[in-house]
């Protein structure tokens, strides 16, 4: 019998795998450029994917209370309302590629481990969706923020001429 977690985890794992989709894409281009639409600048490649680190540790591993034993140099630099004109150690994008592939797989196995009653209670960072702090609402955000930021892969690939369908 399915579980929730096993669902919860099946559903971050294919919108994980559709952000690995476009970045299969992207890897190829200047991960760095930043394009300009209506004169408003644009995130870059590697400026999301290292966000999506970010906030992967954040989401997972912070607001559970499961400590992330692996968290590189550059990774705080990348938060929500971060300015990408104001970060200072770059990492490179095969380097940020690869600690997400780390991060979500340990992620993935998180999730699995949870109990029922570790889903129910509130997180650890105190973050409200309406007023459910729970840890289950949290990885919910972290599926939806991740497939906002798909979208955003799915533009720069257009952006850069890439022909998906």
């Amino acid at each position: 019998m399915k579980t929730e977690q096993m669902t919860i985890m099946e559903i971050t794992k294919e919108t994980h795998s559709l952000v690995l989709f476009y970045l299969s894409f992207l890897k190829d281009t200047d991960t760095d450029h930043v394009f300009e639409v209506n004169h408003i600048s644009m995130n870059s490649v590697s400026w999301i994917t290292a966000h999506l680190c970010n906030t992967a540790d954040m989401l997972f591993f912070k607001a559970t209370g499961i400590e992330n034993p692996n968290i590189p140099s550059w990774l705080s630099q990348y938060g929500i309302g971060s300015d990408p004109k104001n970060i200072i150690e770059k990492p490179s994008f095969q380097e940020t590629y690869s600690y997400m592939n780390d991060i979500y797989n340990r992620a993935y196995e998180m999730i699995l481990q949870m109990s029922d009653e570790t889903l129910n209670i509130d997180n650890k960072l105190k973050i409200s969706f309406g007023e459910d702090f729970s840890i289950r609402k949290i990885l919910y955000h972290q599926i939806r923020h991740e497939a906002t930021h798909a979208g955003n892969f799915a533009w720069l690939c257009k952006f850069n001429g890439i022909k998906i369908i």
